[in-house]
Protein backbone atom coordinates (compact mmCIF):
# COMPACT_ATOMS: atom_id res chain seq x y z
CA UNK A 1 0.00 0.00 0.00
CA UNK A 2 2.97 2.38 1.09
CA UNK A 3 4.48 2.15 -2.69
CA UNK A 4 1.28 2.49 -4.19
CA UNK A 5 0.51 5.74 -2.12
CA UNK A 6 3.72 7.56 -3.20
CA UNK A 7 3.08 6.45 -6.25
CA UNK A 8 6.37 4.11 -6.98
CA UNK A 9 3.88 1.43 -7.84
CA UNK A 10 4.16 -2.28 -6.53
CA UNK A 11 7.90 -3.62 -6.10
CA UNK A 12 8.71 -7.06 -5.59
CA UNK A 13 5.53 -8.82 -6.91
CA UNK A 14 7.15 -11.86 -7.60
CA UNK A 15 6.21 -14.50 -4.41
CA UNK A 16 9.47 -16.21 -4.83
CA UNK A 17 11.13 -12.76 -3.50
CA UNK A 18 9.22 -12.05 -0.95
CA UNK A 19 9.13 -15.50 0.73
CA UNK A 20 6.84 -17.24 2.35
CA UNK A 21 4.15 -16.71 5.53
CA UNK A 22 6.06 -18.49 8.44
CA UNK A 23 3.83 -20.76 10.87
CA UNK A 24 3.43 -17.50 13.32
CA UNK A 25 2.21 -15.07 10.38
CA UNK A 26 -0.22 -17.86 9.55
CA UNK A 27 -1.72 -17.76 13.26
CA UNK A 28 -1.80 -14.12 13.71
CA UNK A 29 -3.67 -13.65 10.41
CA UNK A 30 -6.20 -16.48 11.25
CA UNK A 31 -6.56 -14.42 14.43
CA UNK A 32 -7.03 -11.18 12.56
CA UNK A 33 -9.91 -12.74 10.41
CA UNK A 34 -11.40 -14.22 13.66
CA UNK A 35 -11.96 -10.47 14.89
CA UNK A 36 -12.54 -8.80 12.12
CA UNK A 37 -15.30 -11.09 11.18
CA UNK A 38 -17.41 -9.79 14.05
CA UNK A 39 -16.05 -6.23 13.88
CA UNK A 40 -13.80 -5.41 11.09
CA UNK A 41 -13.35 -1.54 12.67
CA UNK A 42 -10.49 -2.15 15.35
CA UNK A 43 -8.55 -3.84 12.67
CA UNK A 44 -9.08 -0.93 9.98
CA UNK A 45 -8.24 1.62 12.89
CA UNK A 46 -5.25 -0.13 13.41
CA UNK A 47 -4.12 -0.35 9.58
CA UNK A 48 -5.27 3.06 9.72
CA UNK A 49 -2.80 4.10 12.42
CA UNK A 50 0.21 2.09 11.15
CA UNK A 51 -0.82 4.40 7.88
CA UNK A 52 -0.70 7.56 9.87
CA UNK A 53 2.97 6.58 11.60
CA UNK A 54 4.56 5.63 7.67
CA UNK A 55 2.91 8.96 6.53
CA UNK A 56 5.52 12.64 7.18
CA UNK A 57 3.33 14.18 4.64
CA UNK A 58 0.96 16.70 7.03
CA UNK A 59 -1.56 17.62 4.29
CA UNK A 60 -2.36 14.07 3.98
CA UNK A 61 -5.25 12.38 5.67
CA UNK A 62 -6.10 9.27 7.14
CA UNK A 63 -9.61 8.53 8.77
CA UNK A 64 -11.45 5.71 9.13
CA UNK A 65 -15.40 4.57 8.09
CA UNK A 66 -15.69 8.63 6.38
CA UNK A 67 -18.85 9.13 4.89
CA UNK A 68 -18.65 9.44 1.12
CA UNK A 69 -21.97 10.93 0.64
CA UNK A 70 -24.77 12.88 2.25
CA UNK A 71 -27.03 9.97 2.92
CA UNK A 72 -23.92 8.18 4.92
CA UNK A 73 -25.45 5.07 2.66
CA UNK A 74 -21.62 4.84 1.50
CA UNK A 75 -18.93 4.63 3.81
CA UNK A 76 -15.13 3.49 3.08
CA UNK A 77 -12.99 1.64 5.66
CA UNK A 78 -10.01 3.57 5.45
CA UNK A 79 -9.44 6.53 2.93
CA UNK A 80 -5.99 8.21 2.56
CA UNK A 81 -6.92 12.08 1.37
CA UNK A 82 -4.25 14.02 -0.51
CA UNK A 83 -4.88 17.51 -1.52
CA UNK A 84 -5.79 16.28 -5.05
CA UNK A 85 -7.26 12.68 -4.13
CA UNK A 86 -8.99 10.61 -1.94
CA UNK A 87 -7.78 6.81 -1.66
CA UNK A 88 -10.61 4.59 -0.46
CA UNK A 89 -9.16 1.22 1.09
CA UNK A 90 -11.84 -1.11 1.24
CA UNK A 91 -10.64 -4.77 3.43
CA UNK A 92 -12.14 -7.76 2.73
CA UNK A 93 -11.27 -10.12 5.95
CA UNK A 94 -13.67 -13.23 5.09
CA UNK A 95 -11.60 -14.09 2.31
CA UNK A 96 -12.12 -18.35 3.73
CA UNK A 97 -15.80 -17.59 2.92
CA UNK A 98 -15.96 -16.02 -0.33
CA UNK A 99 -15.41 -17.27 -3.74
CA UNK A 100 -12.67 -15.39 -6.32
CA UNK A 101 -16.13 -14.62 -8.15
CA UNK A 102 -18.00 -12.84 -5.41
CA UNK A 103 -14.16 -10.75 -4.75
CA UNK A 104 -14.51 -9.50 -8.31
CA UNK A 105 -18.08 -8.58 -8.01
CA UNK A 106 -18.04 -6.77 -4.31
CA UNK A 107 -15.39 -5.05 -5.43
CA UNK A 108 -16.63 -3.71 -9.13
CA UNK A 109 -19.59 -3.01 -6.77
CA UNK A 110 -17.95 -0.40 -4.76
CA UNK A 111 -15.99 1.28 -7.44
CA UNK A 112 -19.04 2.16 -8.91
CA UNK A 113 -20.32 3.45 -6.29
CA UNK A 114 -17.44 5.36 -5.36
CA UNK A 115 -17.45 6.92 -9.60
CA UNK A 116 -21.13 7.38 -9.13
CA UNK A 117 -20.32 9.39 -5.54
CA UNK A 118 -17.65 11.14 -7.52
CA UNK A 119 -19.32 15.09 -7.35
CA UNK A 120 -19.60 14.80 -3.88
CA UNK A 121 -16.25 12.86 -3.32
CA UNK A 122 -14.71 16.37 -4.55
CA UNK A 123 -17.14 18.26 -2.40
CA UNK A 124 -15.68 16.48 0.68
CA UNK A 125 -12.48 16.92 -0.05
CA UNK A 126 -13.11 20.66 0.03
CA UNK A 127 -15.14 20.31 3.28
CA UNK A 128 -12.07 18.24 4.76
CA UNK A 129 -9.44 21.10 4.33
Amino acid sequence: MGAFLKNEGFTGSDISQRGKPDDKAKELFKEIIKISTKDDKAVNALIAETLRDWNKDSENKVVTELPLNEQGSLNTDIAFITPSDIYCLEMKWRSSLLHDSEVIRETAKRVKDYSTELPELRNLLGNLR
